[in-house]
């Protein structure tokens, strides 16, 4: 890494005016050295000069806020990466995340998630990060279960989805059955050779319904 980073410099030495190695510095000096402050004065530069660079743009928005606390600007960071790249999944996924849990304006959310799973579909954490927000902050179990069933459709291991898919059909869809597989197939992950009876099956499902709520 100290390799890269020299590399970066010596091009920014011959030409400072070369926003991928001010982004491509500021990125490795983000998260491989953790001087947040010089990342964050690369990053400044490479939006400077190249001002219609999306990815600048979203790199700067993560550090502002993982690191600084500075949710507003990372908003108008994220809607300018946006605006740019108006189908780019990630971008949206990321505005949605920071909208839900810094500003808790849900609507909004919820269509940058939307926006997200529509522009990548095969994306099982924007499907979860949806399905949350729908069973949380919605009520709409219908919808959540859609995206946790999408999900484990894609990949059959996922405890998470397969956690809250459970929980979702024995409390609200009256699914027993259903719900006591999912719940199976999360313990026979965690350990292949262990074998519930119905009595323990059944106190696992209302252990693992009461942590509904966690998750992103």
């Amino acid at each position: 890494m100290d390799e890269k980073r020299a590399c970066f410099e010596n091009a920014l030495r011959e030409n400072p005016l070369n926003a991928v190695a001010h982004n491509n510095l500021a990125y490795i000096l983000h998260y491989d050295f953790c001087e947040y402050a010089l990342a964050r004065v690369h990053y400044e530069r490479a939006i400077a000069i190249a001002p219609k660079n999306a990815i600048t743009f979203s790199n700067f928005a993560d550090l502002l806020c993982e690191q600084f606390g500075e949710y507003d600007l990372a908003k108008q960071m994220y809607e300018q990466a946006l605006s740019v790249e108006p189908a780019n999944g990630a971008f949206h996924n990321s505005l949605g995340l920071l909208l839900k849990n810094h500003f808790a304006d849900y609507a909004a959310a919820r269509c940058h998630y939307e926006n997200a799973v529509a522009a990548d579909p095969s994306e099982t954490g924007y499907h979860f990060n949806l399905g949350m927000l729908l069973e949380i902050h919605f009520d709409d179990y219908a919808g959540a279960r859609l995206h946790f069933e999408q999900i484990v459709r894609t990949d059959p291991t996922d405890m998470q989805a397969l956690r809250h898919l459970g929980s979702i059909l024995s409390e609200y869809f009256s699914e027993q059955e259903a719900a006591e597989n999912c719940w199976s197939k999360v313990m026979s992950i965690v350990d292949p050779h262990f074998e519930l009876d119905n009595e323990e099956l059944e106190a696992r499902i209302l252990a693992y319904g009461s942590t509904r709520n966690n998750g992103l």
